[in-house]
């Protein structure tokens, strides 16, 4: 049994059973109604590029990246007729990724909330240098009040171990770093309904942002 502090041993495990949904998210759906026409995406923690695909098939070339050899392999396979590059690549990486093409977006879902905080630092340091002036970026991740918050093991005041390690995030403290990191919030919501799966309705955030 792998651990769940495994991050990318966790996640190896998990894009081998290839059991992920297929269908895009209502998240992409969302941020969809907001991009530009034909605006290059970097997506990150691309998973099994249900979303990936999604976007490219609306238009938009993406760069999509992922810690998971075997996910980047197997959506390589899938999509490599879609305007989508997959590049294997870790969040603490970042600094080292070529992109092949200037982005105007770059978009995670259910990423933030599944690594430690310094690595979401890292993100958000490396989207501040890399986006161009009037791009966008959108999350959408578990906060402090998602009720699973108080279930399994906890790490720390908002870490917790169940079933695989999460991080619950505090939508004010969020939106503030970004805003200390020179963006503009355009739009944040946080509740239920907006990313059900079977019986699991989690308090979420989506936050949309922009270079000013």
């Amino acid at each position: 049994m792998i651990h769940p502090t495994n991050r990318r041993a966790y996640w190896e495990a998990w894009y081998q059973k290839d059991e992920a949904p297929k269908h895009p998210t209502s998240f992409a759906l969302f941020v969809e109604e907001q991009l530009p026409k034909a605006a290059a995406i970097l997506e990150l923690g691309c998973g099994n590029a249900r979303d990936t695909a999604f976007f490219a098939q609306q238009g938009h070339p993406v760069i999509a990246i992922d810690a998971s050899e075997t996910a980047i392999a197997n959506n390589t396979k899938r999509f490599g007729h879609l305007p989508c590059t997959f590049l294997p690549c870790d969040f603490a990486d970042l600094g080292s990724l070529a992109l092949p093409f200037p982005i105007n977006a770059l978009y995670s879902r259910f990423v933030l909330h599944a690594i430690p905080e310094p690595l979401e630092e890292n993100i958000l340091d490396y989207a501040a240098t890399i986006l161009p002036h009037g791009a966008w970026m959108f999350h959408e991740f578990r906060t402090t009040n998602d009720p699973l918050m108080r279930e399994g093991t906890s790490i720390s005041a908002n870490e917790r171990l169940c079933g695989h390690y999460r991080r619950f995030i505090d939508l004010g403290a969020f939106t503030e770093k970004l805003a200390k990191k020179g963006f503009s919030i355009e739009s944040t919501f946080e509740g239920r309904g907006v990313a059900v799966l079977g019986k699991s309705d989690p308090v979420v955030a989506r936050v949309a942002a922009r270079k000013p």
